[in-house]
């Protein structure tokens, strides 16, 4: 157990290291680190299916509380549409297409619509790691950043529905998404919107009652963790419903240090003396206010961090070569089929953008970026795990779900690069323009 402990705190360091001096993704380091050790002979960790989902389970919901923290409701709701489009009907729109266009892409294998839509499901499904690292590098501008990282929080939900939707046609699933499947995803949504709401309205009181960092930090965490558990032994939504819980107390809080910063700067008629002493004993407070709510996110995303380092080798652990190897050709044509299939999507998005005020414009140099931000993660092979091995596809479309994460983890964040780059004078400008907008 100490070697284990060890070995993760050893890569984390490391793939952090070549992340801050080279700009190296982390997940890239975790999983070329782990398989190469592998082949060189290391004693891989001893996983079996229910074990990586239990630890999904267990560090999903501290990856989804990190990244939630840095999205604001008023971000939300000023991308409604946009997000609603990214992370919801796009999902929708590219599965369709992807059952329409599945005789080109898997032309031996004769797949039930159903069973094409899981497969797409759980390809289309993207993870905010990977993307987070590339935009942590960069200046961005600010609208830019929310559609990518709130795309990779919404759609998860998205993808799961209508994966548990495919999966009981398929006939390993319950009969109610099936049979009410309007219903059955009301009933997701709906749940994980109140679950969240009053677990976080229940942590914001706690919250009231501490005034230390660390406990703190032990109460957004209490957050996330249950309104996980809660949401799913409700059948509704985990991850929607730590987004929803997260966020609303990172609003509030967030409103409540920008309305005690706006009291402090406008003292009205007081006395001279008297609005000095309050202005001092504000600022005294605010300051203390602030610096915990830095030191919270900054032990959240410590855990984070470590929580994504431990997902991250348990994936590499689970890749077997042989397996990519027979189906390189089904990897290949899912991962260049959905890419284009992406790619088709933002491109209507983008052009719907130019034709409304509702929306964010989408130019070209924001449509790139959006394509190669669709790297994915472990949650793809959480839903991998759901399907039963007595499929008869079920090793098929395990080397092309794993073989799509590997891809993605690899291509995506060096074409999110080389694009940035490449832009790089228009994204300073935006910035730089975005700066200026929020000063004022």
């Amino acid at each position: 157990m100490l070697e284990i402990a060890l070995f993760t705190v050893a890569i984390a360091a490391t793939s952090l290291l070549l992340q801050h001096r080279w700009g190296v993704p982390t997940p890239i380091t975790i999983i070329l680190s782990v398989i190469g050790l592998s082949t060189l002979g290391h004693q891989r960790l001893s996983m079996t299916d229910q074990d990586f989902d239990s630890l999904t389970y267990l560090m999903l919901p501290i990856l989804i509380c990190s990244d939630a923290l840095a999205l604001r409701w008023d971000e939300i709701r000023r991308n409604a549409l946009s997000l609603g489009y990214v992370a919801g009907i796009m999902i929708l729109l590219s599965v369709g297409t992807a059952i329409l266009l599945n005789r080109v892409m898997l032309p031996d294998y004769h797949l039930e619509p159903a069973a094409v839509s899981a497969l797409f499901c759980m390809v289309l499904a993207t993870d905010p790691v990977t993307v987070s690292s590339v935009f942590g590098r960069f200046r961005l501008p600010h609208n830019l950043k929310v559609l990518a990282e709130g795309e990779s929080l919404f759609n998860d939900a998205t993808a799961l529905i209508a994966f548990s939707v495919s999966l009981t046609l398929m006939g390993y699933g319950g009969a109610r998404a099936a049979g009410d499947p309007v219903t059955y995803s009301l009933q997701m949504v709906a749940g994980a919107l109140v679950v969240g709401l009053v677990i976080g309205w229940v942590g914001l009181q706690a919250l009231r009652w501490v005034h230390d960092a660390m406990t703190e930090t032990m109460l957004v965490l209490a957050m996330a963790l249950g309104s996980f558990a809660a949401a799913e032994h409700l059948h509704s939504s985990g991850i929607l419903a730590v987004i929803v819980s997260i966020m609303f107390a990172n609003s509030v809080i967030t409103r409540r240090l920008r309305d005690t910063e706006k009291e402090m700067n406008e003292p009205g008629n007081r006395g001279a003396a008297s609005a000095i002493r309050n202005f001092i004993a504000g600022f005294d407070s605010l300051v203390k206010d602030a610096a915990a709510y830095r030191v919270v996110r900054g032990n959240i995303q410590f855990a984070a961090i470590l929580a994504a380092t431990v997902l991250f080798i348990s994936m590499a652990n689970m890749v077997r070569l042989e397996i990519l190897y027979r189906y390189w050709r089904e990897i290949a044509a899912v991962f260049i089929g959905a890419t284009y299939i992406r790619m088709a999507m933002l491109g209507i998005f983008a052009r719907l953008s130019r034709w409304t005020d509702k929306v964010v414009t989408i130019p070209l140099h924001w449509w790139k970026v959006l394509a190669a931000a669709g790297v994915k993660g472990a949650f793809s092979i959480l839903m991998l795990h759901m399907i039963s091995k007595q499929f008869p596809y079920h090793e098929m479309f395990e080397a092309v779900v794993i073989g799509n994460i590997l891809l993605s983890t690899f291509l995506y964040p060096l074409a999110l690069v080389t694009i940035i780059r490449v832009h790089k004078r228009r994204f300073d400008a935006e910035y730089a323009a975005d700066h200026l907008r929020f000063e004022e």
